[in-house]
């Protein structure tokens, strides 16, 4: 147990009576410290008045209606503890001392993953990492949420696994750490820029397949009157029999960003 003393942490003593390891904890409006284990469980603690020893600790897993003991973890957004597994999210029930899927965010991840970190910011968006991804769930002024992730693409897989961190220092700075080291976000991008980044592609071939044969109908260019133009000429537009509706597309996509990932 530390104590703020004059702007400093000091320590005052060790609190007796749980010996786990106490990496992700948080207190609910109860005054119950809930500490998560990922390779053990879930814990919910009750402290002494005078904070120096546990006097109640009781384990909450698979029996207490989440999917599994591990993989846990715990966070708190909009001002109630989140429960997060191997697939889900939760909100602990008091009356009936179980978990219960949180739809109001379930919904937003895809099933069969699992959420490692949450982070709420202080004007209520949720920063997260969920599987290889990364994302943002702003808060909408209805309060509903939308989830933004094709921002953080480029950092898809180089989170630190088990150790993900996301920290929000104020509206133009988020320190991201990667396997690298840290990245730096400006949220007021999302501001000025589409959430959508748009690219234009450029149709390279155009093939109609019939059985195992496929059978040229564009090549890239056009001919008009002996020449090679880019526009289709009205008299060059195929009207083709119900019989060859399988089309075949070869594209090139006009996006030099993130060359260093083209095979």
């Amino acid at each position: 147990l530390y104590k703020m003393i004059d702007g400093r942490l000091i320590f005052q003593n060790q609190i007796s009576g749980f010996g786990e390891s106490s990496r992700v904890m948080e207190e609910d409006s109860d005054g119950n410290i809930w500490v998560a284990h990922g390779y053990i469980g879930l814990f919910k603690l009750k402290l002494s008045n005078d904070l120096t020893k546990v006097e109640q600790v009781a384990f909450y897993g698979e029996k207490n209606g989440l999917p599994s003991n591990l993989g846990i973890n715990v966070y708190k957004i909009n001002g109630k503890l989140v429960f997060t597994a191997l697939e889900g999210v939760y909100l602990f029930n008091s009356k009936t001392d179980r978990f219960e899927v949180y739809d109001e965010l379930n919904k937003l991840f895809s099933r069969n993953i699992q959420v490692r970190k949450l982070v709420e910011d202080k004007e209520g968006n949720i920063w997260f990492s969920a599987g290889d991804e990364m994302g943002l769930i702003r808060k909408l002024s209805n309060g509903s949420y939308e989830v933004i992730k094709n921002l953080f693409n480029k950092l898809e897989g180089k989170l630190v696994g088990g150790f993900e961190h996301m920290a929000y220092y104020n509206s133009q700075n988020v320190l991201i750490g990667i396997d690298e080291g840290f990245v730096q976000y400006q949220p007021n991008f999302l501001q000025k820029n589409s959430l959508q980044e748009k690219f234009y592609t450029l149709i390279r071939q155009v093939e109609v397949r019939k059985q195992a044969s496929d059978s040229l109908i564009y090549g890239g260019s056009f001919v008009n009157n002996g020449l090679v133009e880019n526009a289709q000429p009205g008299h060059s537009i195929p009207t083709l029999p119900y019989a060859l509706n399988s089309l075949k597309f070869t594209f090139g996509a006009i996006l030099y960003d993130g060359i260093e990932d083209v095979q």
